[in-house]
């Protein structure tokens, strides 16, 4: 943090804004800052059985129980026959947030659904059978809860909003998230005050759950800021504070501006609170367990940039080992290929200068086998006497004509110099080519010597045992998280409370013009330390966004979309995209083609994850109507091609839900529940 703040400093004097430790630390508050790592946990969120029972309300019972696998799972079934509805009823069991039509939720009395984080088993149990729905998370498998007498609670809630607040309390812990916070004005009618909101855990739900209603909105409504948190950019979470100080602070000064009316508390009052509050948090943060924590948080920052490293390094070598193989195969065909050439040539070489040696032989002695003549018959042995028929010699064993023994040598002469030339440029070839297989060999020399010094890289490099030590480092973090729970909520808390306190100090000090002065300097300044937070961020998770275009261009492509050649991601994650040449956003891509490229940024954050071990997004999917462009015969048989490759490849590691109308999706997968025409789901 030291190394930010000299960094800082220097910008803030670049645009002529002297400021000393101090007052930047009294400004930024940076010291209360808790360093993210992008790191991939390794946890996700794995629906292993969903049971609900009811009663419809013509009399119909409901007991639906559905068990679901690792991999792809597709539901297929008619519209209105209650797909969407199954995934809501998971949705509530997750969240607490109860989306479904109010006949369908008034027919469902109790839902179980069973679950796995990291191996572990839980089970959340809702009743709605009184007018007070009650809840319960057990840590134990759906088949072994005990609803009268289970001593495997992990908590138990008579109240909606209580079971949507420890359910999310329950989650956030599990995945290291944090509530967002940004500001809004206050809803009360003539309020001037802002107020604060944050992010819940049914936000996030939102890049689990993709209801066909968001197929044209890319982010739904929680914005691109769930996605930073998600793929665990550095940074964010300051630039999120500063945001909400710098808000603040320029609506306190409008209001200073304005009505001038701000009341006030005492100073003294406020002085003292903020006293006990910091002596509150010094006794917190002495504790030896806290400042284990934190030494093994700094611990696991320093091996984050250690793996970062060593992972560029892994992906460098990695992909010059791909191009050497290519490169290698590519020289030893063109090698083999004139090899072959040249043991052809030299066998012509051979002939030639059988014929050559010959015609030699035949020029020099003369003798030719046209002028034998044939004394005695070669079948009965008797003596033959055949005079001549004509003047012209003739063959005895052919009977043809041949020409005179001057004439032969002429035309043999010749054919001797030609078999000659030919030979001659034949074996300059031979030449050429030779010099050619050895400069490919002495390429394959060359790539084969810098393909084992890559592959010893690979071998050496450290990146899974620095892997396997941040796994370790994180399970300890865990643990000592669990242990220190409350004291860590206690923490946030005393955070939240200074910073107000903080805040109304500042409203104080807007009363003398000389503090309005002070005031008036702290957005300046919070603004350009958001815009060099948000600048650093982009910079050190460059290889990271990177990583993330590739796979959603791969993503789009293999989805039937080739005129989408490029992404980019900015520095706000704002994703465009290359089309047909022309740099588009998402709401300017055809509203057939929108949903395909939504799913392959949803595919590909997972993808990040488990490929490159980024990201925190817990690997579950719920897809409900991703074939509602149908009429795109290249976009279905691109999504079938992806969920099929993605089953191949991923079936293990993560879980996808799909609901579709669409009977073309079937015996894609193994996991498959199919419907009859006009069935009802339940």
């Amino acid at each position: 943090m030291k190394k930010l703040t000299i960094e800082l400093k220097k910008e803030l004097e670049i645009r002529d804004l002297v400021i000393d430790d101090n007052e930047l630390n009294q400004i930024l508050e940076l010291n209360e800052y808790a360093a993210e790592l992008p790191i991939a946990t390794g946890k996700r969120i794995l629906l292993e059985e969903l049971r609900f029972v009811g009663i419809k309300n013509n009399g119909d019972k409901i007991d639906y129980v559905q068990k679901f696998t690792s991999g792809i799972n597709i539901l297929i079934a008619d519209n209105l026959k209650g797909k969407s509805s199954v995934f809501k009823v998971i949705k509530f069991a997750l969240t607490g947030r109860d989306s479904l039509k109010s006949d369908v939720s008034s027919w469902i009395k109790t839902i179980m659904l069973g679950f796995s984080i990291a191996d572990k088993s839980y089970t959340i149990f809702i009743d709605k059978t009184s007018s007070r729905m009650s809840s319960t998370l057990y840590s134990t498998n759906i088949d072994q809860v005990n609803i009268e007498y289970d001593d495997n609670v992990i908590f138990k809630s008579n109240t909606k909003s209580d079971y949507e607040m420890q359910i999310q309390d329950f989650f956030f812990n599990r995945f290291s998230y944090y509530p967002l916070s940004w500001t809004q004005k206050d809803s009360a009618k003539d309020s001037i005050e802002l107020r604060e909101a944050k992010a819940s855990w049914s936000t996030y739900f939102k890049s689990i759950y993709l209801e066909s209603k968001d197929t044209n909105s890319f982010y739904g409504n929680q914005g691109s800021k769930i996605f930073q948190i998600l793929l665990g950019l550095k940074y964010t979470k300051i630039i999120n504070k500063l945001m909400i100080k710098r808000d603040f602070i320029k609506n306190s000064l409008a209001k200073k501006d304005g009505i001038n009316n701000i009341v006030l508390v005492g100073k003294e009052d406020l002085l003292n609170e903020l006293k006990e509050i910091e002596e509150c948090l010094d006794s917190i943060r002495t504790n030896s367990e806290h400042v284990k924590f934190q030494s093994l948080k700094e611990l696991q920052n320093s091996l984050f940039m250690e793996i970062q490293a060593s992972s560029m390094i892994f992906s460098s070598s990695s992909n010059r080992h791909y191009q050497l193989l290519a490169e290698l195969d590519n020289n030893r065909s063109i090698r083999d290929s004139l090899i072959k050439e040249k043991d052809g040539l030299e066998k012509e070489v051979v002939k030639l200068k059988r014929k050559i040696n010959d015609l030699k032989e035949y020029l020099e002695s003369g003798y030719f086998f046209s002028n034998l003549t044939i004394k005695m018959c070669p079948s009965c042995n008797h003596e033959i006497d055949m005079p001549s028929t004509n003047e012209e010699h003739e063959c005895n064993l052919c009977q043809k004509p041949v020409v005179s023994e001057i004439e032969n040598k002429e035309q043999f002469s010749e054919r001797l110099k030609q078999l000659t030339e030919t030979k001659i440029i034949i074996e300059t070839k031979i030449n050429e080519i030779e010099e050619k297989i050895s400069v490919l060999q002495n390429n394959i020399n060359d790539f084969e010597k810098e393909k084992l010094d890559i592959e010893k890289t690979i071998q050496n490099n450290d990146y899974a045992e620095l892997s396997q030590k941040s796994e370790q480092i994180s399970k300890q973090l865990n643990e000592l998280n669990e242990k220190l729970k409350q004291s860590t909520e206690r923490e946030d808390e005393l955070i939240s409370q200074k910073a107000i306190l903080n805040y109304k100090l500042s409203l104080q000090e807007v009363d003398s013009d000389d503090n309005v002065g002070k005031l008036n300097k702290k957005p300046d300044v919070l603004e350009i330390s958001i815009d060099y937070f948000i600048n650093k961020r982009f910079e050190e998770s460059k290889s990271i966004l990177t990583s993330l275009e590739d796979l959603m261009l791969n993503e789009i492509h293999a989805f039937g979309l080739p005129s989408i050649t490029k992404i980019h991601i900015d520095k706000l994650f704002n994703i465009e995209y290359t089309q047909n040449g022309i740099r588009i956003k998402f709401g300017d891509i055809a509203e057939g083609e929108q949903l395909r490229v939504k799913l392959a940024f949803y595919l590909s954050i997972i993808q990040l994850d488990i490929q490159k071990n980024y990201g925190k997004h817990p690997r579950l999917l719920m897809i409900d109507s991703p074939a509602k462009e149908e009429g795109d015969n290249k976009y279905l048989e691109g999504l079938k091609a992806a969920l099929v490759d993605i089953e191949n490849r991923y079936a293990d590691k993560l879980q996808i839900l799909i609901g579709t109308a669409e009977r073309n999706m079937s015996d894609i997968v193994r996991s498959q529940f199919i419907y009859e025409a006009d069935q009802y789901v339940f």
